[in-house]
């Protein structure tokens, strides 16, 4: 699948997926996104959540751009898919918050780290409102704002220690980075060495998916992903056999890689 970038003007419609535990966490009556979220012990299946528009750390992110820069020329009616140009008005918002600036990336940069975004349709009042997902990696903390873009207010965050949101696109790419350059996990690149005869140093090499870890058992050392951002990657080989990096929870908090088994 190919990824094209987009412009924060062009206006671009995502798919609606209903998700219950985003409502029953934020207090939304109904939610839609085109990605989605996990609850502590309690994961839905793990989807693919493409994002255009540049991760929070990077120089032209919309957090770091501004709103007065991004600005927007149209918003949606309440039910309509989330477009590229909302979603980076409503960042640029989120990223004038002091709580935003006050939080660290999963680089370990000033800024908590975007995670995705849903559409709230709770109020039934027309009004387009989004609620944004980040990740506070100073406080091992999910963070939700509430932006209502016909008002063009961003309420507090509300914090969850609770809530596992799925990899954003540059936290899978850390991942993947400490997965392939660990021993424990020496096997996902030695399987996919013996598959297609070449090295494996690169995310786009493999088709891959991430999903939020919840430890299921105490005492083991991925016991610390109770406190920790710790994510499951996915992955196959292009017309070939899966990886075995299932096996494998990757600790983006501490940097580090145990076995799941």
């Amino acid at each position: 699948m190919t990824l094209r970038r987009a412009r924060f003007g062009e206006r671009k419609a995502r798919s609606l997926i209903p998700v219950a535990v985003v409502a029953a966490v934020l207090g939304c009556a109904a939610v839609v996104t085109g990605g989605q979220m996990s609850v502590y012990g309690e994961e839905a299946p793990p989807v693919a959540s493409p994002t255009p528009l540049p991760d929070s750390a990077a120089p032209g992110a919309p957090e770091k751009v501004g709103a007065a820069e991004v600005g927007i020329a149209e918003i949606g009616s309440e039910l309509d898919g989330l477009a590229d140009e909302e979603l980076a008005y409503a960042r640029a918002l989120v990223g004038a918050t002091e709580r935003f600036a006050s939080g660290t990336d999963v680089d370990g940069n000033p800024g908590a780290q975007f995670v995705g975004a849903t559409v709230d349709v709770s109020e039934g009042d027309g009004q387009r409102r989004l609620v944004l997902t980040y990740f506070d990696y100073a406080a091992g903390a999910s963070l939700g704002w509430n932006v209502n873009l016909t008002q063009d207010t961003v309420s507090d965050p509300i914090v969850s220690t609770a809530l596992r949101p799925n990899a954003s696109p540059r936290e899978t790419e850390v991942a993947f980075s400490l997965l392939i350059g660990s021993k424990p996990a020496s096997s996902v690149s030695a399987d996919f060495l013996q598959a297609t005869g070449t090295a494996l140093t690169a995310l786009d090499q493999v088709i891959h998916m991430t999903r939020a870890w919840a430890p299921p058992v105490p005492g083991t050392p991925a016991d610390a992903c109770e406190t920790h951002r710790c994510v499951v990657l996915i992955t196959q080989v292009p017309n070939g056999p899966f990886l075995p990096s299932d096996s494998y929870i990757v600790d983006l908090t501490a940097r580090a890689v145990y076995d799941a088994l």
